[in-house]
């Protein structure tokens, strides 16, 4: 299963809650990421991420989802 079969999954489980899910990829292509974006993902980065991007990135993720 690669993770666009995973963000499949994972959207026919209306059981779950609305996961914030951040793709790191290696892909650097337009089309990868809005089909990553459309099945779910809320953040597409692409390899080699900045660590300071990806702690931006999860802590925006931890802000919107917190009550």
């Amino acid at each position: 299963m690669d993770g666009y079969q995973l963000l499949e999954e994972l959207q026919q489980q209306p059981h779950l809650p609305q996961l914030p899910i951040i793709v790191i990829s290696g892909f650097a292509f337009q089309e990868e990421q809005q089909r990553a974006l459309k099945l779910g993902a809320r953040h597409y980065l692409v390899k080699p991420v900045s660590l300071t991007k990806l702690i931006e990135v999860i802590e925006a993720e931890a802000h919107t989802s917190s009550p």
